[in-house]
């Protein structure tokens, strides 16, 4: 193929990526959303599940880069490893669908994509590294028919819904594909599969003119019995918590509340972290705040960041005592790491009934809601502060996911914002009320306390669950391939390699038994297997001791590199970090243990016999995933760093052949997120 063959092949892939971001905020349209993975679907309808994943990462990419663009205020790298990451989801999609499907019908795709679209979906939105951000049901959040699906299947049904749509806009443009390309109708695009695509068509179209014509769609909501004001005081982050301007803050808010109470008002609602200084202690806000709700004769929900440690919301009754508090439990990778989580999912009381809170981040998982409505929540608040990302897509996309959440509950919701978004939605997604970005005011709204469950409050996340297990069935289309690899000796040596030693340490872990007893297991297995028990030594572990002085510079320079990228990204938000250094003396000689046996059993024996099996790419990403899978439990900080290092360590073991020259490296990045405190 020629150069300029290689370079349009991309196109279609980067079209799609495009198309998908283009659904999102900032230019937000969302009809874009029915043919966005078209482009990708035809350019991978005759490729192998290689190149499928290399067109799919690329959509991914240039998708979630373009949507995340908002994220390039924490640095360019940060950025771009959090798009790198998202990417890995649509590219396991695009891989996947061809793997499964083959020579077979396009039919098959109507049936599998949408499955597997929404399986990875949630897969995506679970687990300490969970980010649902952009997920495809929320590009539909203006499309008040389709959005009701969500009341039974929660934003999954309506991801589902779009990717089925795309894939029978792409069966009907293939045949049109392989004419432009000279080919011969394939097998599925003639006869039988044409009518079933047709039938599939129907009952698509079907579906959509039903949810247009209101069927499916709850009638308008009545005028709430209750007056709600959500305060947007659009404070500068660097000022909120500055002594200096400390007076200034609360004079704002003050007059904000003023404002609220001009008309009796039932509740207010402060953004996150509004106050510039502690609620609670000695020199505690609550007796002057708690004098604004008695003056204003209303319930208030106030905010701080109390003792720059936990992001709390508190209610205040009328009578100006405080009656309640809710802290943040879901808190985001690296910003939050000095925060402590709260370990509570109930309402927060007020004298008007229970209230939902979410906190920021929180909004955008949909079990933080559901929870909290099962739980008696008979509203729910969204308090947040997106005003370091104004100016960008970032706080509309946020405020995009608020009337899904109000369907899938069937809940009013109320939202919060320092600099906006506020608004107020309806049960059905309408927004009743908002306020623009960066315009300090006072929203004012009516909303209605309400009592019954959706069924999505009431089943969760079945939908989802099910197309995960629907796809993870699929692979039984092609059994016959997956029984001869199990038979293959090099994939039983692969699977040997990881799940006894990482069944040992679970076991272990389980039992309680100290740190160094699975660092013994470890190192005990690595010397096993340097002892060619378990499989033949490769060739790459006789030049291992050649190799360690570049892999101990390489694996150095990139932990030193990233490190570098955490810390230029707090400070590029006005946080400092500083190096706390643990007092017991072992500390180091601890983590030095633990890199030794993790290397050498990663980036050694098992590297090694992963890549005989099937090539260092897959090596690279099976052993990072099981350094991920060791370090279930730790922080979300760790399971990150885990990801990148182990990519990364993976590139320079398979240049240079050691695994001995990453235990330095490893054990350094340890020390420096172990001693990592976030200065507020």
């Amino acid at each position: 193929m020629s150069r300029q063959g290689r370079i349009t092949q991309f196109l279609f892939p980067v079209l799609s990526g495009v198309l998908f971001a283009l659904a999102f905020p900032s230019v937000d349209a969302g009809y874009l959303a029915w043919i966005a993975l078209v482009p990708l679907l035809v350019a991978i309808s005759d490729r192998s599940p290689r190149d499928a994943f290399i067109f799919g990462y690329l959509t991914g990419l240039v998708g979630f880069a373009l949507i995340l663009s908002w994220m390039r205020l924490f640095g360019v790298i940060p950025w771009m490893l959090l798009a790198a990451y998202l990417g890995l989801y649509v590219g396991m999609f695009a891989a996947m669908l061809r793997w499964l499907i083959g020579n077979r019908s396009p039919f098959w795709s109507l049936l599998l994509a949408p499955a597997l679209w929404t399986g990875l979906e949630y897969l995506r939105s679970i687990g300490p590294l969970a980010f649902p951000w952009a997920t495809f049901g929320v590009s539909q959040h203006a499309f008040i028919p389709v959005l009701q699906v969500a009341r039974v299947t929660g934003v999954y049904g309506i991801s589902a819904l779009v990717v089925l749509f795309n894939v029978w806009i792409a069966s009907m443009v293939m045949p049109i594909a392989s004419r432009v390309k000279g080919l011969a109708p394939s097998r599925g695009e003639r006869g039988p599969a044409n009518r079933q695509l047709v039938g599939m068509a129907m009952i698509l179209a079907l579906f959509l003119v039903t949810a247009r014509s209101g069927l499916l769609q709850p009638p308008p909501a009545e005028t709430g019995s209750l007056r709600v004001a959500t305060l947007q005081p659009n404070v500068p982050p660097p000022l909120k918590f500055d002594p200096a301007v400390a007076r200034n803050n609360m004079a704002l808010l003050k007059s904000l509340i003023d404002q609220a109470a001009q008309t009796p008002t039932d509740l207010i609602v402060m953004p996150e972290s509004a106050l510039p200084s502690d609620l609670f202690g000695e020199r505690g806000l609550l007796p002057v705040v708690g004098g604004w709700a008695a003056a204003a004769r209303s319930t208030l929900i106030a905010t701080s960041l109390e003792n720059g440690t936990s992001n709390i919301a508190v209610s205040i009754a009328p009578s100006g005592s405080a009656v309640d508090r809710y802290d943040k439990s879901r808190l985001v990778a690296f910003a939050e790491s000095g925060i402590r989580p709260g370990f509570r999912s109930t309402p927060l009381w007020t004298p008007l009934g229970p209230l939902g809170v979410a906190i920021c981040f929180e909004s955008i998982f949909p079990e933080v809601s559901r929870d909290l409505v099962r739980a008696g929540a008979q509203a729910i608040v969204v308090i947040t502060n997106d005003a370091w990302s104004d100016g960008t897509g970032g706080p509309a996309q946020h405020a995009r996911f608020a009337p899904l959440r109000a369907v899938e509950t069937g809940r009013w919701v109320v939202q919060a914002a320092n600099s906006g978004v506020s608004l107020i939605v309806d049960p059905s997604g309408r927004i009743a009320a908002s306020l623009p970005v960066q315009q300090p005011g006072v929203l004012v709204g009516r909303i209605a306390f309400e009592r019954p469950m959706t069924p999505y409050v009431r089943w969760g996340d079945w939908f989802a669950q099910l197309m995960l297990a629907a796809a993870a069935a699929a692979t039984m289309l092609r059994r016959d391939t997956l029984l001869a690899e199990i038979r293959r000796p090099a994939f039983r040596t692969a699977a040997a390699v990881c799940a006894l030693p990482l069944t040992g340490v679970a076991a272990l872990v389980a039992s309680g038994a100290p740190w160094w007893a699975w660092t013994v297991l470890l190192l005990g297995f690595a010397a096993v297997f340097a002892a060619g028990r378990i499989a033949p030594a490769a060739p790459e572990s006789r030049r291992g001791f050649r190799g360690l002085p570049a892999a101990l510079a390489a694996g150095s320079l990139l932990v030193a590199a990233l490190w570098g990228v955490v810390v230029l990204a707090f400070r590029a938000n006005q946080i400092p970090v500083e190096i706390t250094v643990p007092r017991e003396g072992g500390f180091v000689l601890q983590q030095l243990l633990i890199a030794a046996a993790l290397e050498l059993w990663l980036r050694g024996g098992a590297f090694t016999v992963l890549a005989a099996w099937r090539g260092v790419p897959v090596a690279i990403g099976v052993t990072t995933l099981v350094g991920m899978v060791v370090q279930l439990g730790l922080p979300a900080e760790a399971l990150a760093w885990a990801m990148v290092t182990g990519i990364g360590f993976g590139l320079i073991r398979a240049r240079t052949g050691s695994a001995i020259g990453l235990i330095v490296p490893h054990a350094l990045g340890n020390l420096l997120i172990a001693f990592l405190t976030v200065v507020r």
